[in-house]
């Protein structure tokens, strides 16, 4: 970038060197540029092949893979019913029941509001 000083152009020649010192005028720069400000489709093409994408996040390490895998083992071993009728058997029948009834009760619901649509 450049810049071009209009100061010493500005002066006449008829003025006195007293007038001159006098007056002070301030510098003009007007700032210009050669180079084009909008890349080409060259220079784009290369950026993309520039751009690599990102390196893949690193796996977690071992022992948290073990823990979660123990944990699971545990929750399945405590969760499942050990015989038909104990208190595990009826909070897990239970809990699918709602469930269900939650579900068709969103399937109903859906079913009216697209027949009220239709209207």
């Amino acid at each position: 970038m450049a810049a071009i000083s209009l100061t010493h152009c500005l002066r006449t020649n008829s003025s006195s060197i007293k007038e001159q010192r006098n007056i002070a005028l301030p510098p003009i720069s007007i700032p210009f540029s050669s180079q084009n400000t909008k890349p080409n489709n060259q220079t784009k093409a290369k950026e993309k092949e520039n751009k690599l994408p990102p390196p893949p996040p690193p796996p977690p390490p071992q022992w948290f893979l073990d823990s979660v895998w123990k944990l699971g083992k545990e929750l399945k071993e405590n969760l499942s019913p050990k015989q038909k009728g104990d208190w595990k058997d009826l909070m897990l029948m239970s809990l699918s029941f709602a469930v269900y009834v939650y579900m068709s009760q969103q399937i109903v619901c859906t079913y009216c509001a697209w027949m009220s649509m239709l209207k």
